[in-house]
């Protein structure tokens, strides 16, 4: 029973096709077919559902895919240990991110970058549920978002920073010597805001039931960049 093998199995439930899974893993369909069987045979279960193609898992081989999941991670983890020692960490960190969190990303690289040299990063902006779901199933190693969620409670947290909500709104919009706004204003605003889906939003939204309001946007959006277009571009506040 070897690793290779059970990096062939990840890679067909990620690929869902044998053919695919064999190009993931640099090696030809029929290296990872015998892989696969070679595996099945030492565990003495049938993990694949096999037709003339692929066609899922055994409850067995869901089994063990979840345990490959665990494996793989500790081996990945072992290398990771073994090499601050060496003094020589490398490899890629996979980082799961809100969108809120891109002013502070490239700090958090820099910082790791002047210790580590040698290790990359790739950073994938997701929502709150994709992000805790591929932290435990070891696809991200690290997630940036909000630590409210009761279900972060079982991760290693640590506070990064502490956001503070700021209005953009066109300079005509508010006379001059207003330097200031409160929630009950800024919920009479032409607003545009984040989808309702992202936590960003959600955090919003709880600030403005906290004062009884339950403002409808002009406009909804995924992309922050975008509302901030449409402020400086139009008649609408963030």
């Amino acid at each position: 029973m070897f690793l290779r093998q059970f990096e062939y199995l990840i890679a067909l439930e990620k690929e869902g096709h044998f053919g695919r899974a064999a190009e993931r893993c640099h090696v030809s369909q029929p290296s990872l077919s015998s892989g696969l069987n070679q595996l099945e045979e030492e565990l003495g279960v049938p993990i694949i559902l096999r037709h003339q193609r692929f066609q899922g898992f055994t409850p067995e081989g869901e089994c063990v895919i979840n345990w490959t999941k665990r494996l793989l991670a500790d081996q990945k983890g072992m290398l990771e240990d073994l090499a601050i020692m060496r003094r020589n960490l490398h490899g890629t960190i996979r980082i799961g991110a809100m969108p809120m969190s891109s002013p502070v990303l490239p700090i958090i690289s820099n910082i790791f970058s002047a210790k580590y040299p040698s290790v990359k990063f790739d950073i994938e902006f997701v929502g709150s549920e994709r992000l805790i779901k591929e932290v435990c199933n070891f696809e991200l190693d690290v997630g940036i978002t909000y630590l409210e969620d009761q279900r972060l409670n079982r991760f290693n947290k640590a506070t990064l920073y502490k956001e503070k909500l700021s209005l953009m709104i066109p300079k005509t919009m508010l006379p001059p010597q207003k330097k200031t706004i409160n929630w009950k204003e800024a919920a009479n605003l032409p607003l545009c805001l984040l989808s309702p889906f992202m936590k960003e939003r959600q955090v919003m939204d709880t600030a403005f039931e906290s004062v009884a309001c339950n403002p409808s946007p002009k406009l909804e959006c995924n992309s922050i960049f975008q509302l901030a277009f449409h402020v400086m571009h139009g008649n609408l506040a963030t």
